[in-house]
């Protein structure tokens, strides 16, 4: 089930990343992926607005799932401390697993925030 919730909820990024990148070969496609998340910054300005657009698509579909997701991080966090406290400590792993989505969670937006002003720094210092 909560593999289901959550390909429905990333279904778009594909495409959304295929419209960013766009006019780019496949190994600069991957390059503006990739730096769109971590790593050097591209001097490439072509690989870099194409980063920055992907950035920006994470942010925007960060910010309008981050209620959903922390309440559904939240909700099976609690019921697998139930189980770990009841049950079985086998338990305990979903339940770090999930309190560390939630963490993850709170954190991207500002992440990808710090991430697309770096990219759209570097193209105002060139």
């Amino acid at each position: 089930m909560f593999g289901l919730a959550m390909g429905w909820g990333t279904r778009r990024q594909p495409v959304a990343r295929e419209q960013r990148t766009a006019g780019l070969t496949a190994e600069r496609r991957t390059l503006a992926v990739r730096a769109s998340r971590r790593g050097p910054v591209p001097d490439d300005p072509a690989i870099r607005a194409a980063a920055a657009g992907v950035t920006e698509d994470q942010l925007e579909q960060s910010i309008s799932q981050r209620s959903k997701n922390l309440a559904i991080f939240a909700v099976i966090g609690l019921l697998e401390l139930v189980m770990a406290l009841t049950s079985s400590p086998w338990y305990w792993v979903a339940t770090l697993m999930f309190a560390a989505l939630f963490v993850a969670q709170l954190k991207e937006p500002r992440t990808l925030r710090r991430r697309l002003a770096l990219l759209s720094a570097a193209g105002l210092h060139q």
